[in-house]
Formats: C-alpha cells, sequence, structure tokens
C-alpha cells in the first residue's frame, strides 16, 4: 500500500502526529522486528502525548495567566 495513502487517511481522522511520526516509526518497527502490535501501539501512544501536550497548552492559554517579565 501507498504510504501517501495511509497519511491521507490519518489526516482525514485528524490523526496528525501520528502521520508525521509513521514513517519513522516503521523503520524503528524494522530495525527492531517489532510486532504490528507494537508497532500500533507506538503510533497510538505518541498520539495521546501530543494531544495531551497541546491540550495543556491550550488550557494555559485559556486561563489567561498574566506574563512574568524578569530583568537581569
Amino acid at each position: 500500500m501507498n504510504l501517501d495513502k495511509v497519511k491521507e487517511a490519518l489526516l482525514a481522522l485528524h490523526l496528525k502526529n501520528f502521520a508525521e511520526i509513521l514513517e519513522e516509526t516503521l523503520l524503528k518497527a524494522e530495525r527492531e522486528k517489532l510486532s504490528p502490535a507494537d508497532i500500533l501501539y507506538l503510533l497510538a501512544s505518541q498520539e495521546i502525548a501530543a494531544r495531551q501536550q497541546r491540550l495543556v497548552k491550550t488550557r494555559i492559554l485559556q486561563a489567561g495567566f498574566p506574563t512574568v517579565i524578569y530583568l537581569a
């Protein structure tokens, strides 16, 4: 299957990070002889981590905390 088509499908499913790290993860899987389940776990866990980071960043921005500037 064409990897570009897979990436397009992932983006259509709003799995941006999954699509971005797909090739790198597949190369790692080949080197380390990972099982299909291990590959999916790596991709899914990275997607979850990226979403959590974006959520925290968004919530911090929404909180409107004042900016503190330190002058040396």
